[in-house]
């Protein structure tokens, strides 16, 4: 997802397990103030309307954001904010453990598989190895592709699943998406 902007960060303070996934409650932040609170069920992330004022500015944002070219939704950039927040936690933690993490990615840009890599893969052939174990690994009905965490950004491994051509959700249309555009 391309954003206008990588100030506005998502920020959980409580979050728990449910049937459907991890539920929370979480502030949005603007340059580090809370402009509203979002909650979410496990499934899906909502602007608590009550909790603040909100911020007046969230329509021109939206404007700004862009996923495959096309315009991206409130409901659609909440939930690349949570995406977001999950992963950066992910990544600490495999860090800690001397790992790296790759991600399974649906074509709607929906992380569906985190895993950590250990040890990481050093170098081109190491990379082309681990993007062929995934592919004979992977069983997808419908189309996807596998990235792994560079530092900066996520990289493009290999597209698995129905579509294995599938278009890149980078912002440039490059392999390697910079951390401040993709969420």
């Amino acid at each position: 997802m391309c954003l206008p902007h990588d100030r506005l960060r998502l920020s959980v303070v409580r979050d728990w397990p449910v049937d459907a996934g991890m539920a929370f409650t979480a502030i949005l932040t603007l340059d580090g103030n809370p402009v509203a609170t979002v909650t979410g069920d496990g499934v899906s992330a909502q602007l608590d309307p009550g909790s603040l004022p909100g911020w007046p500015a969230m329509a021109h944002y939206l404007a700004g954001c862009r996923y495959r070219g096309g315009p991206v939704g409130q409901q659609r950039l909440l939930d690349a904010l949570v995406d977001e927040h999950y992963l950066s936690g992910a990544v600490v933690e495999a860090r800690a453990h001397g790992a790296t993490l790759i991600r399974l990615v649906d074509t709607d840009g929906h992380t569906r598989a985190p895993r950590p890599v250990s040890p990481p893969p050093r170098g081109w052939q190491a990379r082309q190895a681990l993007a062929r174990d995934l592919a004979r690994e992977s069983t997808l009905p419908s189309a996807g592709q596998w990235q792994i965490w560079s530092g900066t950004g996520w990289a493009h491994l290999v597209n698995v699943g129905a579509d294995t051509d599938a278009a890149s959700t980078a912002c440039g249309g490059t392999d390697a998406d910079s951390a401040e555009r993709d969420r």
